[in-house]
């Protein structure tokens, strides 16, 4: 017996009957993708040279140079074109941004050899978000080659590398820690199969945690976020859903991720959509509801600005209770008010009140909160139950979470 489908109501909670044409998708011209295709590759190659001639050459060797500054270029050309690079490494591929950069079979030893420098150091990948100079650059890429990460029960190689980045005080670079399965392998007959779903599930879910940190990050710096790309991006983690449900709720597990901030709300949107899919929600519906999950916790961020900007610190109380209006108000500043917009911000004002009656905060009276709300409140309050706690705490198990009359 299938599962029922919401009901439609007067008070339009899930209705889409009037919103035309086909959804939106993010088309960028063929020329341009071609050009990032052919910068990604430029930097995979030049990013390798840089390396291989500063392990076998002294650092003030002529050869070094060449190299170093086509690859100074190249990343001042991506961040111009992208705002922010990132270079990212899963299972021996690589990404620039949301981009796979498929390599050339003479090129292969080039990415063998610049991914095991990075795997050194337990580096899943680089983040270039602002201009480096080629003296800056060379130090960076020495750093790379010379620090030893330390090794041991408790040894944390890329927390090691991070302090020494730090220690030598070069702007704009982050390294993040690499994504990867935390359960076990997926029951398929044929195992090639099985890990290029793998594959494409957690590649999906890092361009998510990426998307949304980008976005979040322009927020707080009072840049124009666009949400496009993460619209662009909830439609390819749909399309996990639909071909692999198993390794798509397997999502909820990775670990490895940064920041629980940009991972949660990552983790809300996986589990939302699942949900949605068993309510057996369209595509539109879906991609709505899995835009509006990502974006759920957005007022963290504007709060973020406000405490620079009006010099007002919010304890967590506060930012618990203020973050709901924070992220209502600045989703209305965006303006081209579409039906998606709207329905983002009326997730956004309502993700903490209560279902069962009035009040919560904001206190909107005795109106009904929309379906999609209500899914998203199970997802939040899901995920918050099973993954570790900021202080430490571990997380409760699945089954135990379920068992709450709170779920």
């Amino acid at each position: 017996m299938s599962a029922a489908r919401p009901s439609r109501d007067a008070g339009g909670y899930l209705s889409l009957e009037g919103v035309g044409g086909a959804v939106l998708k993010e088309r960028p011209e063929d020329s341009e993708l071609g050009l990032l295709r052919e910068l990604g590759r430029d930097l995979v190659n030049y990013f390798f040279m840089s390396l291989r001639t500063l392990a076998i050459h002294a650092e003030d060797n002529a050869a070094v140079e060449l190299p170093l500054a086509k690859l100074v270029e190249i990343i001042g050309r991506l961040n111009k074109t992208l705002h922010r690079t990132h270079f990212i490494t899963v299972e021996g591929q690589i990404y620039l941004n949301d981009l796979r950069i498929k390599m050339e079979a003479a090129a292969y030893s080039n990415v063998v050899y610049l991914v095991s420098v990075l795997d050194k150091h337990e580096i899943g990948g680089i983040t270039f978000s602002g201009e480096l100079g080629q003296a800056q650059f060379k130090e960076l890429l020495l750093l790379l080659l010379n620090s030893v990460p330390p090794r041991g029960e408790g040894a944390d190689p890329l927390v090691h590398i991070r302090g020494r980045l730090k220690e030598a005080n070069i702007p704009g670079v982050d390294f993040d820690r690499p994504y990867f399965f935390k359960a076990a392998e997926a029951k398929h007959v044929d195992g090639q199969e099985a890990a290029a779903g793998q594959e494409a599930a957690v590649v999906a879910y890092a361009k998510g945690v990426l998307a949304v940190k980008d976005y979040f990050r322009a927020i707080e710096a009072a840049e124009a976020a666009n949400p496009l790309r993460i619209r662009k991006i909830i439609q390819d983690l749909v399309d996990v859903a639909e071909e692999d449900p198993e390794d798509f709720l397997k999502l909820h597990t990775i670990h490895g991720v940064e920041d629980a901030y940009y991972n949660h709300c990552t983790n809300v949107a996986v589990l939302a959509v699942s949900i949605g899919r068993h309510l057996q929600l369209s595509r539109l519906e879906l991609a709505d509801l899995g835009s509006a999950a990502m974006l759920h916790d957005l007022g963290y961020s504007s709060l973020s600005r406000l405490t620079e900007e009006e010099g007002r610190d919010f304890d967590e109380s506060e930012k618990k209770k203020w973050h709901p209006v924070a992220g209502f108000k600045t989703l209305l500043g965006q303006g081209e008010y579409g039906p998606g917009l709207l329905r983002r911000m009326l997730v956004t004002l309502e993700h903490h009140m209560h279902f069962s009656r009035p009040g919560g905060f904001p206190n909107l009276g005795k109106k009904r909160l929309s379906v999609y709300t209500r899914i998203i409140q199970v997802a939040d309050h899901y995920d918050a139950l099973v993954c570790p706690s900021p202080d430490g705490e571990p997380g409760l198990l699945p089954i135990k979470a379920l068992e709450r009359p709170d779920i």
